[in-house]
């Protein structure tokens, strides 16, 4: 689908309670499996895979995008794959949503490409007038002129015609073409050397990829970005929080940064004197959760009142409704999330005391640091992140006192409007 982030896949529940622990026990019942796979018709649609697979003599079940790895993909953090391939070569959706790429052109080579057509075939016809004016002259003086010899073939239609096309091929410029192109070549290599276009962080030079299409770079006048990670460079801080419609944190955004600069004003470091006598954060501040609000921590400490257990849910809901994926690299435990919005929130629930532990096929497990015990909860359902709805929902059950609750997340002029009256 375009995208590097780490996704999660599982296994479809009728092999999961069926096949056993070890491999060489999957192996073992997987060979003795029958049944078939009723599948959709190969389409090019990434996002949506709709399948059910028959087992003899037990129940269907549904087959998910969840449990499809397409192609292309890199498989992480699995040893091993037992699977069964459904579509193959044109009928896979990669190659399904394949296109031919469109040739680059400029402004110039649109403009320049139709004039040398019409020069060329200019000329074609000014070769055919003149060979026929050539024929037509030779006809009549033909039996007048009879020591001049007109009968061999060097006099016929064609050779005349190719006589008058030798005679004018300078009327069609070739030149300009090599010209255009030659000082195409030597701007890309000036663009390439330009240290004002030089990245010195990652040691990389400008890249020319074609040398068709640098005289356009002229003619740009706005940049749209499709979203913000490609402005932010994909640093997303925990900074600020509004719980029942208090606002924490002291930090300033980067909008707000942006805006001080505006105005000519410098940022203010908070002083010693905002601050209140309580202790120190569990956490020290990290790449992704820069928080400076003692105010939230007292809350968080607080007495068992209604406001304190709501901060305790907000971060419990950061730290349960995701679908982050836990990746060991170089032997260090990271987060894995298809945005880094999202790994930053579940961050920012680790460091507020509720740790994402792991998650296990249907259940994730999430460390309460501050009362030093495990909250285990089995999802239910999942509903995806999507444009249209703006916004994520889990159906989760608490194993330890069996409540079942839906938790959502998502943009505020949507979640706002589903609130109900009274609500903040």
């Amino acid at each position: 689908d375009g995208e590097t982030n780490l996704k999660e896949k599982s296994t479809p529940s009728y092999f999961r309670d069926n096949l056993g622990g070890t491999m060489d026990a999957q192996l073992r019942n997987l060979s003795k499996c029958k049944g078939y796979v009723e599948s959709e018709q190969p389409n090019a649609t990434t996002q949506k895979f709709a399948a059910t697979l028959h087992p003899e003599g037990a129940p269907s079940t549904g087959i998910t995008i969840a449990n499809v790895i397409l192609r292309g993909c890199i498989v992480r953090n699995s040893e091993y794959i037992l699977g069964l391939v459904v579509n193959t070569g044109v009928d896979t959706k990669v190659m399904q949503g394949a296109r031919k790429p469109a040739d680059p052109q400029s402004t110039i080579d649109r403009t320049m490409n139709p004039l040398v057509v019409a020069v060329g075939a200019l000329l074609m016809f000014m070769c055919l007038v003149a060979a026929i004016a050539q024929q037509v002259y030779t006809n009549s003086i033909k039996n007048s002129a009879w020591y001049l010899d007109y009968n061999n073939d060097q006099t016929s239609f064609f050779w005349v015609f190719i006589q008058f096309f030798v005679l004018l091929n300078s009327f069609v410029s070739v030149t300009i073409m090599v010209s255009v192109y030659s000082c195409k070549k030597l701007q890309s290599w000036f663009m390439e050397q330009d240290l004002d276009m030089y990245h010195a962080e990652t040691d990389t030079p400008c890249k020319c990829r074609t040398i068709f299409l640098t005289d356009e770079l002229g003619r740009i006048s706005h940049v749209f970005s499709d979203k913000t990670g490609t402005l932010t460079q994909n640093i997303m801080q925990f900074r600020k929080c509004s719980i029942e419609g208090i606002s924490y944190g002291h930090g300033h955004t980067e909008i707000g940064l942006a805006r001080l600069a505006r105005l000519g004003q410098t940022p203010a470091s908070i002083s010693d004197s905002l601050r209140v006598d309580e202790e120190l954060p569990p956490a020290a501040p990290t790449n992704v959760v820069n928080f400076d609000g003692p105010e939230l921590f007292a809350a968080l400490k607080g007495d068992e009142t209604l406001h304190s257990q709501n901060c305790r849910q907000f971060f419990l809901l950061l730290a349960l409704c995701h679908t982050v994926v836990l990746e060991v690299v170089d032997g260090k435990t990271a987060l894995s999330a298809s945005s880094p919005d999202e790994a930053a929130l579940v961050s920012a629930g680790t460091f507020f005391g509720f740790e994402f532990v792991k998650r296990d096929n249907d259940r994730i497990y999430v460390r309460d640091t501050q009362r030093g015990v495990e909250l285990v909860f089995t999802v239910l359902a999942v509903l995806d992140f999507s444009s249209a709805r703006k916004r994520m929902s889990v159906v989760l059950r608490d194993e330890a006192t069996g409540k079942i609750q839906i938790l959502s997340k998502g943009a505020d002029n949507v979640m706002l409007k589903l609130l109900s009256a009274g609500q903040d």
